[in-house]
C-alpha cells in the first residue's frame, strides 16, 4: 500500500475514496468473460508442438481408451455371467486394490530403469488379458475368477504403467 493511500484515507475524502477504487480496478482488472481464450488455448496445446510428444500423446490416448473399453467389456461379463453386484464389485476391487498397493513400486521403477522399455513391457503385457479373455468367452470356458484374476493382473500392469507415463509426458516435452 503506497502513503498515498494511507494519506487519502486519513483525510476520509469521499473523492479520494472514490479515486481509490478507480484506481485499484484498472490496475487489477480481471479478464472478461466474453474475451477471446485462444491465447489460453494456444499455451495449454502448446507441448502438441512437438513430434515425439504428439506420437505418445496419440498412443496412449488410445491404449487408455482400450483400458477403459477393457474394464468395462469385464465387469459387463462378471454382470452378465453371475447377475451379482457383489461379484461386480470384488472385480472393480479387485483391479484398484493392485493399483493402491503396486502404484509406489511402478514410481520407483519409473525412477531407476528405463523408461522408454518399461512403458513398451507394460503396454505389451496389457494386451494379453483381453486377449485371453476373448478366448476364454470365445470357447465359452469363462469363469468369474478368470476375470477376477485378470482384472487383478490388470490393475498390477496399471500401478507400474501410470508412474511411467506420467514422467515421460514431462520428459519428452522438456526433451524435446
Amino acid at each position: 500500500v503506497s502513503p498515498q493511500h494511507w494519506s487519502r484515507c486519513a483525510r476520509n475524502s469521499p473523492s479520494s475514496a472514490a479515486e481509490d477504487l478507480r484506481d485499484s480496478a484498472r490496475r487489477h482488472r480481471a479478464p472478461q468473460p466474453w474475451q477471446p481464450c485462444s491465447v489460453t488455448i494456444r499455451h495449454t496445446l502448446r507441448a502438441l508442438r512437438y513430434r515425439n510428444y504428439r506420437l505418445f500423446f496419440i498412443g496412449q490416448s488410445l491404449s487408455i481408451i482400450g483400458n477403459w473399453v477393457q474394464q468395462i467389456a469385464m465387469a459387463w461379463l462378471v454382470y452378465r455371467l453371475t447377475g451379482s453386484a457383489w461379484l461386480l464389485g470384488v472385480t472393480g476391487f479387485a483391479g484398484q486394490i493392485a493399483i493402491l498397493v503396486f502404484a509406489p513400486f511402478g514410481g520407483l521403477w519409473a525412477d531407476r530403469f528405463n523408461k522408454y522399455r518399461l512403458l513398451l513391457y507394460t503396454q505389451a503385457l496389457s494386451a494379453l488379458p483381453p486377449l485371453a479373455l476373448a478366448l476364454l468367452t470365445y470357447t465359452d470356458m469363462v469363469e468369474v475368477w478368470h476375470i477376477i484374476v485378470m482384472a487383478l493382473f490388470l490393475g498390477i500392469i496399471n500401478a507400474i504403467d501410470t508412474p511411467i507415463r506420467l514422467v515421460m509426458t514431462s520428459e519428452d516435452v522438456i526433451h524435446s
